[in-house]
């Protein structure tokens, strides 16, 4: 799946934050809401009701544009960053949304950053590169470095991410939650997505988990997907891959709550996740 920047435009979805079964065989099955987070009239509403209409006419269903404006876009996508996270709102964002708000504010009530790329990483997403010398594909996997997070791309500095291509679920089920102090903030203290995928019998033939928010870049546990692998999705193996997560992992001492704390809450959010997975419908074969 492809999501094109259109003049520096993404439609993103708010979907990052919880069970990503929007691409299901019958999705969309009832009305779909773009926000366009500025006034009617301007480049955003115009770019959404392109968007819109092109997906009316490829999926069939009625995708309705609507405008919430207000403190440079951020009003907007905060209201997607807050919507129930079913594929049912999108919204339309540029460069100023998803990039120089994150400079420009220090409390915003949504992370780009943070959220989207453990889950990108998880689906195994690559970005498009764009730059003056040419062009390439980079796997979000290998976009990240593991230092102390102030050079904490591998791309070169005139290199512009132009497109973020999702290879297709064939069957993965995953996930995105997070733990935060409390429900009116947004930034997560810790970011879990994950993904299964299951046989017929139950039995996880795939395991994917990467964390957020707990390292200077998106940590992947593979430890705990080995746990999964081969085992029925059960509360004993959900518990015993939740354990791993958190014994490898090491949080950072930059935001808020002791590293302690929320090593001990990382065991607890991964389990939370992956019961969430065992609970939906599986699509083996799918």
């Amino acid at each position: 799946m492809r999501l094109k920047f259109f003049a520096a435009a993404a439609l993103t979805v708010a979907a990052a934050q919880a069970p990503l079964d929007a691409r299901a065989q019958d999705y969309p099955n009832r009305t779909v809401i773009i926000v366009a987070p500025a006034a009617p009239g301007g480049l955003y509403s115009l770019f959404a009701r392109l968007i819109g209409t092109r997906l009316e006419q490829k999926l069939g269903r009625t995708f309705v544009v609507e405008n919430r404006p207000g403190a440079s876009s951020v009003v907007g996508a905060a209201y997607v960053a807050r919507a129930n996270p079913d594929g049912y709102t999108l919204m339309v964002a540029t460069s100023s949304t998803m990039a120089t708000n994150v400079t420009l504010f220090r409390n915003l009530p949504y992370d780009p950053t943070t959220d989207l790329a453990p889950v990108a990483c998880v689906l195994g997403g690559s970005v498009r590169l764009v730059s003056a010398r040419g062009g390439g594909t980079l796997p979000i996997s290998e976009m990240y470095t593991v230092d102390d997070g102030m050079d904490y791309l591998t791309k070169e500095r005139d290199e512009v991410v132009t497109q973020l291509v999702l290879p297709p679920m064939n069957g993965l089920r995953a996930t995105y939650v997070k733990f935060r102090r409390r429900g009116s903030i947004d930034f997560p203290l810790i970011g879990v997505a994950a993904a299964v995928k299951t046989d017929d019998a139950g039995v996880c033939t795939e395991a994917r988990l990467c964390l957020g928010a707990v390292a200077p870049s998106p940590l992947r546990v593979r430890a705990a997907e080995d746990v999964l692998l081969g085992n029925p999705l059960a509360e004993e193996a959900i518990l015993e891959a939740a354990q791993a997560a958190a014994k490898m992992s090491k949080p950072m001492d930059a935001v808020d709550l002791p590293p302690s704390y929320r090593k001990k809450m990382i065991a607890t959010w991964v389990a939370r996740a992956f019961r969430e997975l065992a609970e939906s419908p599986s699509q083996a074969g799918a």
